[in-house]
């Protein structure tokens, strides 16, 4: 009763209902168990309990605020001077109002059977979601438990001590029927969004005419997702940038972020990054913190996230993509090679058609989540002679040479406009060195890091892009391009180039070369086909629009929670 969180929640209603009353009904069908007890805290805030237990006969007792554990005990010890000796307890939360009651009989049968410390048909790969099962502890193990826990952290839950000494107890975990497994969703009320998505659910299910109980609450929510905007999501989110490798991985993971707090407003994302990306992300409105090993291992366990993605250079995999809780590991990666890549789900914005994997692999240029302005995009008008160029490589420094090149180009054109946008991860410095080579000519100008990119997109004529996210925002904008290469290290080395390779053979542009192997001459060849070729540009820029169709980010939401609601 005394939730900080939501506070008096089991008096909460649900169904006509309130939640502690869904708990004692549902319990109260259960064959194998002998005595129910509401074993809660001696506050006053508690006492209105007593009216409804003495309405459902079931024992209301009092016990220490603070400590679990020592209230099971007592009720034992209760127990046992009135001659009831119990061989085990079963302990059940009051804020999972629609635990199953078969399967809590099916528990304790396999818990006897089994002769287990500790038995638990929920929150492992093959039980029930959190909200609908249990835990059977025997008595000898509880006494244990009383006997040497000492920390607030065991005498809170009250199998925690048990679970970490594994070698000490025998853990049984149960299995249910495959179509009552889900690791990932959770059905208790402990936020006031929980409440409200519980609400709506089981108005959904009262509605259709349908009984209310654990199964159709699940199954309601596997085939409504819409259902899913009610309630509260803990999102993880790891990716990186900075100066040498742009700030791709993160706007695009900024973009998925946005999309999934649109449908479920109450997500609470946290990003996992390096120093030079905190400030960026803080900005755009969600929190960060600076990745480590410990701090992201600590977090999986404690807050126990509904879902993590993860967007690394190459493909890395760091303790953000160890299976150490119940989220959904949600891999974003461009890979034009097969590879072992550690998750539940994989997002390829390469056309690899196959990734030697076992979890849903979806793949594609059309996969590459852009901004949300890019979602609604006119038909291009091209025409008859080119005015607006623009040159966008990358955010990072490592293009400052190429841009210098393509500066001396854009010198011998004086009557074309050239634009040439650089982003926030560019130094000061090599800023500099671009304002120097374009000094004195009117027909070059330079920007950083500007909001209204979009808009700089559709105008352009012609565009010399770099074959990152840029190429395909380019695509989308129905703007033809010559694109350039340009990767990180030996390692990574033909990333881009596969990209702009595949761009190519869309019909979508033309590829100038890998960063080192191109030279002024060669663009300028290039620049001055397009700016007399009407008819190609045109043909190009239809093939832009058709094949980058501006759906890629609902269409991963989609399979995020499709994935997510899956067992």
């Amino acid at each position: 009763m005394g939730s900080k969180r939501l506070p008096g929640k089991i008096l909460k209603t649900i169904a006509d209902k309130t939640i502690i009353e869904h708990v004692i009904t549902n319990l109260q069908q259960c064959q194998k168990i002998d005595k129910i007890y509401l074993a809660t805290g001696s506050g006053n805030e508690n006492h209105p309990l007593q009216p409804i237990c003495e309405k459902h006969n079931i024992t209301l007792y009092f016990g220490p605020e603070d400590n679990v554990l020592q209230r099971f005990w007592d009720v034992l010890e209760k127990e046992k001077k009135e001659g009831r000796i119990y061989d085990s307890v079963v302990r059940i939360c009051a804020d999972s109002p629609f635990i199953d009651a078969k399967e809590i009989d099916k528990l304790i049968k396999a818990h006897n059977r089994k002769k287990a410390d500790l038995s638990i048909n929920y929150n492992h790969q093959t039980g029930l979601p959190c909200g609908f099962g249990v835990e059977v502890i025997s008595s000898n193990a509880l006494q244990e438990s009383h006997q040497l826990a000492k920390t607030n952290e065991h005498k809170e839950h009250l199998d925690e001590w048990i679970l970490q000494h594994p070698n000490r107890y025998k853990i049984y975990k149960h299995p249910v029927p495959k179509n009552k497994q889900n690791y990932r969703l959770h059905f208790t009320v402990d936020y006031p969004e929980d409440l409200s998505f519980l609400q709506q659910v089981t108005e959904y299910l009262k509605q259709q005419n349908l009984p209310i109980y654990s199964q159709n609450i699940l199954a309601a929510t596997q085939k409504n997702i819409s259902l899913l905007a009610a309630r509260r999501l803990n999102l993880f989110i790891r990716a990186d940038g900075n100066g040498e490798i742009g700030m791709g991985h993160i706007m695009r993971c900024l973009t998925i972020a946005d999309a999934i707090t649109q449908i479920i407003p109450a997500t609470n994302t946290t990003f996992y990054t390096n120093q030079e990306s905190v400030n960026f992300i803080q900005n755009a409105g969600y929190n960060a913190k600076i990745y480590s090993d410990e701090t992201i291992t600590a977090n999986l366990k404690d807050i126990n996230p509904d879902m993590i993605i993860i967007d690394l250079r190459k493909h890395l995999d760091d303790a953000s993509s160890l299976p150490l809780s119940r989220a959904l590991r949600i891999r974003f990666i461009d890979s034009e090679k097969q590879q072992q890549i550690r998750g539940d789900l994989i997002i390829n914005s390469y056309p690899l058609k196959d990734m030697n994997t076992s979890c849903p692999y979806f793949a594609g240029l059309n996969y590459l989540p852009l901004r949300k302005e890019f979602s609604k995009i006119e038909k291009k008008y091209i025409s008859n002679t080119p005015k607006e160029i623009l040159v966008m490589l990358g955010a990072g420094d490592l293009h400052t040479s190429q841009l210098i090149k393509i500066i001396e180009t854009a010198k011998k054109y004086p009557n074309l406009q050239y634009t040439i946008i650089t982003g926030i991860a560019m130094s000061s410095h090599n800023q500099t060195m671009l304002q120097n080579a374009a000094m004195g000519f009117k027909n070059i100008i330079l920007r950083q890091n500007i909001q209204n990119v979009t808009e700089y997109m559709q105008k352009a004529d012609i565009a010399i892009s770099g074959g990152g996210n840029t190429l395909f925002e380019f695509a989308r904008c129905g703007t033809p391009v010559i694109s350039i290469s340009t990767d990180y290290d030996s390692t990574h080395s033909s990333h881009q180039e596969h990209y702009c390779q595949a761009f190519q053979n869309a019909n979508t542009s033309i590829y100038l070369g890998h960063n080192t192997n191109w030279t002024a001459e060669e663009l300028q060849k290039l620049m001055q086909r397009l700016i007399e070729n009407k008819e190609q540009r045109t043909a190009m820029s239809k093939a832009c629009q058709k094949l980058i169709d501006g759906r890629a980010t609902s269409r991963i939401i989609k399979h995020i929670l499709q994935s997510y609601v899956k067992k």
